[in-house]
């Protein structure tokens, strides 16, 4: 189902945080404000609720430092799907490579030449700012679906979480990362605790 469609965006969500009972919290256990738990959750579930998740094709973030990256990176973690954080210059090598299904942006604008050449090669398109493909706001409206929790008892700390493509040649900066090396780190991107509105 898509949530998109029918259920309206929500100033301040009071949804419950889904039970789900894991051997080692990852980082995606610790996304703790309410709001950023909610907003996360509504973007994991319209995701599993289009097919995406850890045998999916990966997505693509095109974006620098912004709670509304920091909440779909987290949102697409905790739908199991491989994230592909893309720069300039590595666009056409990363869209080469990975493929990707679906491609969020920052900004319609700075990004559209980018967003075109996704698009043209079949890529779906999800925006911070709502001018161009779906708005994530939109994405993060939606309510937490119980294949959210059903999901995380599927991601262990070997799943693939992230791969970068950084740097003029565009080559992957490294392996993957997997949920547990993110599950290294003490906590998610402070941004998060400022949500996206």
């Amino acid at each position: 189902m898509d949530c998109v469609s029918h259920v309206p965006p929500t100033g301040a969500p009071n949804r419950p945080k889904p039970a789900v009972s894991v051997e080692q919290p990852l980082a995606i256990d610790r996304v703790q404000p309410a709001e950023a738990w909610a907003q996360t959750g509504g973007i994991a579930s319209w995701l599993i609720a289009q097919g995406f998740g850890p045998q999916s094709a990966p997505v693509a973030i095109l974006s620098g430092d912004s709670p509304e990256r920091a909440l779909f990176f987290f949102g697409a973690l905790r739908a199991g799907v491989l994230v592909a954080s893309v720069d300039f210059a590595s666009l056409d090598h990363a869209l080469d490579t990975i493929e990707p299904a679906l491609v969020f942006a920052q900004d319609s604008r700075t990004y559209g030449a980018a967003l075109d050449r996704a698009q043209a090669r079949g890529a779906r398109i999800v925006t911070a700012d709502g001018k161009r493909g779906l708005a994530l706001a939109a994405l993060a409206a939606c309510s937490i679906d119980a294949a959210v929790a059903e999901r995380r008892l599927h991601i262990t700390a070997d799943t693939p979480a992230e791969i970068q493509f950084t740097g003029p040649s565009g080559a992957p900066g490294r392996r993957p990362r997997t949920h547990g090396d993110l599950a290294e780190f003490a906590a998610p991107p402070a941004i998060l605790a400022g949500g996206n509105g």
